[in-house]
């Protein structure tokens, strides 16, 4: 009979485990689209020009995802229409150091280093430099540099 019940309560808590897993697993599967829910309203309140809830919606993609460098890129957009330079370089910077690759990203935050009293030059040309070592002919990048 103790036999018996020790199959029983294996089974059962194997069960229970492959339960866990399943759900474990869904729920990565559901925040990833959660998270691009998030974004896709955020870039929609971007386009409508409300900017608030366009932060909103940024800040519920980032708290999703810490290193969604297209979450911090649009908090970083909505922050500067909305006037807050300060929070729109700390975006910007996140997006720098998550999407190198960023270009648009960096181009603006370089301009933010010279936009700042007193302009930050040696951070706005490491920008430069950064743009240049990815794509030499970037636009923004020369007139940043200009």
């Amino acid at each position: 009979m103790r036999f018996r019940e020790c199959q029983f309560t294996k089974t059962s808590l194997l069960a229970v485990l492959l339960f866990g897993l399943s759900l474990l697993f869904s729920s990565a599967c559901s925040s990833e689209a959660t998270k691009q829910k998030h974004l896709s309203r955020g870039e929609e309140f971007l386009q409508k020009r409300k900017f608030r809830q366009a932060v909103m919606e940024f800040r519920a993609a980032a708290d999703i995802d810490k290193k969604s460098a297209e979450a911090h890129y649009g908090l970083a957009r909505a922050h500067e229409n909305l006037g807050e330079v300060y929070e729109a370089i700390q975006e910007l910077q996140e997006v720098a150091a998550l999407a190198p690759d960023n270009l648009d990203a960096k181009s603006r935050l370089g301009n933010y280093f010279l936009l700042i009293a007193p302009p930050q030059t040696d951070e706005a040309q490491k920008m430069i430099n950064d743009i240049f070592s990815v794509n030499p002919k970037f636009v923004e990048g020369h007139i940043l540099k200009a």
